[in-house]
């Protein structure tokens, strides 16, 4: 088969693994996804096609990470068009375009770093990430993917902003990382926030009848 149907194949067993999964929190809750945000990076076209016709498609959000460096402008700091809506560091386009889907875009330099700070919180402190369970082992591939990348932290002469850049090492692989700061993003297009980071919410508009305003739409 083509490496385009093989990838849709792959999208749609994971979708369907997703969709009815169930998780339960320690108080006895029952959680499911409310988003997944899909890595358009790579098959770009096929990923669209993927969250456009799933069955899961009301879920499914295609992604593209932008390393925004210190010489770039900042997520906040871009033009703003009628529709767009913004976040933490991510951008969800007002126009659909050719693919017909609104897909997030995320500054990943800026999401790598909260990820690793949330990573070097101290254990019994706020606002961490912790891995379950007490076996080291079972999550070494995991901490190898988020340790094959470096942080360099830049300042631009001219203008003076500060931004950290991460680079890959050699012979080393990043996918686990790259999941695990899509999962970062997807929480925070879904409204979930850590407090202190800078992350307000949204201003509250008057509700006209008839109509039901959503936060952050």
């Amino acid at each position: 088969t083509s490496v385009e149907a093989a990838v849709y194949a792959g999208l749609q067993a994971v979708a369907a693994g997703l969709a009815g999964r169930k998780w339960t929190r320690a108080d006895g809750v029952e959680m499911r996804a409310s988003i997944c945000i899909v890595d358009a990076g790579w098959q770009t076209d096929t990923v669209y096609a993927f969250c456009r016709e799933s069955p899961a498609a009301a879920t499914l959000m295609p992604s593209h990470g932008r390393g925004v460096k210190a010489s770039q402008k900042p997520f906040a700091q871009l033009d703003r068009k009628p529709g767009d809506r913004f976040g933490f560091n991510w951008h969800i386009r007002a126009g659909v375009g050719r693919r017909a889907i609104r897909p997030v875009l995320f500054d990943s330099n800026w999401w790598k770093t909260f990820v690793h700070a949330r990573l070097s919180v101290p254990p019994g402190a706020k606002m961490g990430l912790r891995l379950p369970g007490s076996d080291a082992a079972a999550h070494r591939m995991l901490a190898e993917h988020c340790t094959a990348e470096i942080r360099n932290r830049m300042k631009h002469e001219v203008s003076g902003r500060v931004a950290d850049e991460w680079d890959q090492k050699p012979n080393t692989d990043n996918h686990l990382l790259d999941c695990l700061v899509g999962c970062a993003v997807g929480a925070s297009v879904s409204g979930v926030s850590v407090p202190g980071t800078g992350d307000a919410a949204p201003p509250k508009r008057p509700r006209a009848p008839g109509w039901t305003y959503i936060a952050g739409a």
